[in-house]
């Protein structure tokens, strides 16, 4: 398919939907903002994408921008799949209620310029081409 931009915000998705965008290789833009992505959501190397769920985002290498803006993920997030986005430019977590850290790996996204953490108690590793970050919220992760 060779489908570029592809919205799905505000609807009432779970995680199901993420094994149709296996089948978007091409995809550049992908906003999944305000949908209802519960439980915990592996990138990459889970039990849980064997079975159906979300290794497919680290799958998405052609993307240039990822919203995941308020997806009521309610959990934690193994980022160790972003690692392989290395076209990734944009990258919007605000208030999807994650937890933890940045992977060191996460200096490999050279392409990444902008960054959003509104909302999301983070601890920040070297991004050296960063130049957008938006930490809203998030007192401790300046401390």
């Amino acid at each position: 398919m060779k489908l570029e931009v592809l919205d799905l915000s505000v609807n009432f998705f779970n995680n199901t939907i993420l094994s149709f965008l296996a089948l978007l290789s091409n995809l550049k833009f992908l906003n999944i903002k305000s949908n209802r992505l519960e439980g915990a959501i592996h990138i990459k190397d889970s039990e849980i994408w064997k079975s159906y769920s979300c290794k497919v985002l680290g799958h998405l290498t052609s993307l240039k921008r990822l919203v995941l803006y308020k997806c009521e993920i309610n959990g934690s997030l193994a980022l160790q799949g972003f690692c392989g986005m290395t076209n990734l430019q944009e990258l919007d977590f605000t208030n999807s209620n994650l937890k933890g850290g940045l992977p060191n790996c996460f200096s490999n996204l050279t392409s990444l310029r902008k960054l959003d953490l509104i909302s999301y108690n983070i601890a920040l590793h070297s991004l050296k081409s960063l130049e957008t970050l938006a930490l809203s919220f998030n007192i401790s992760a300046l401390q």
